[in-house]
């Protein structure tokens, strides 16, 4: 399982909080926004949370380990967003 989680972590990195709220103070262009989340993940993908989940299994007695993620990439979600906010049905 640690190496899962190891291999997991290295391809989808912690979002950049930081660098990100650096482009809004700034009022950066959004191409910088898109060039910060490819440099900071090539694959695209990052790690919002993650929560050890081992703590709570241990308390019911289980030797089990776990991480659950919250993981995304929210210039995806942007790319969507014009869709969405056009559909006609949308109460």
């Amino acid at each position: 399982m640690a190496r899962f989680r190891e291999r997991y972590e290295r391809a989808v990195p912690p979002f950049p909080a930081e660098k990100v709220m650096e482009l809004v103070q700034r009022q950066a262009p959004w191409q910088d926004m898109l060039d910060l989340m490819t440099a900071t993940s090539p694959l695209g993908f990052f790690i919002f949370f993650a929560n050890d989940v081992e703590p709570t299994v241990r308390l019911a007695g289980d030797q089990a380990s776990g991480v659950t993620y919250l993981m995304g990439n929210s210039t995806i979600m942007e790319r969507r967003a014009p869709t969405l906010a056009n559909r006609s049905d949308r109460s």
